[in-house]
C-alpha cells in the first residue's frame, strides 16, 4: 500500500506537501466544509467566549501528573516504555498515520 503523505521520523508530522496541483483539487473537493466551519463559527465564537467569561474555573481540577502527554510512535520501539514509566506519564497522546489505522490495536498495546 502507498502511503499517501511522507512521514518525518523527527518530528513526527508528515512532509509539508508541495503538490500545488493536489492542494488545490482537496480545497475545491472540500468548498462546502470550509463554508460549513465559517459559518458555524461566525455563531459559535461569540457565545463561547460570553460562556467562558460566565464561569470560572476550578483551579484544583488538575493534577500536573494527569496534565502532561507524550506523543508515541510505533516505529521508535519499545524504548519509549521504559521512557513514559521513567517519567510518570498518566496521559498519553498517540499519533496515528491515517494509512495506519489498520494498525491502531498495535498503538493500544
Amino acid at each position: 500500500m502507498k502511503k499517501p503523505f511522507f512521514w518525518d521520523k523527527y518530528s513526527d508530522q508528515p512532509y509539508i506537501l508541495k503538490d500545488k496541483i493536489y492542494k488545490k483539487k482537496k480545497r475545491k473537493e472540500n468548498i462546502f466544509d470550509f463554508i460549513k466551519l465559517f459559518l458555524v463559527n461566525i455563531i459559535i465564537f461569540p457565545i463561547a467566549a460570553i460562556m467562558m467569561k460566565l464561569f470560572h474555573k476550578n483551579k484544583n481540577t488538575k493534577d500536573s501528573l494527569d496534565f502532561y502527554g507524550i506523543g508515541v510512535n510505533l516505529d521508535k520501539g519499545d524504548i519509549q516504555v521504559e521512557l513514559i514509566e521513567e517519567l510518570g506519564i498518566h496521559n498519553l497522546l498517540i499519533r496515528i498515520p491515517l494509512y495506519d489505522i489498520k494498525n491502531i490495536d498495535l498503538y493500544y498495546q
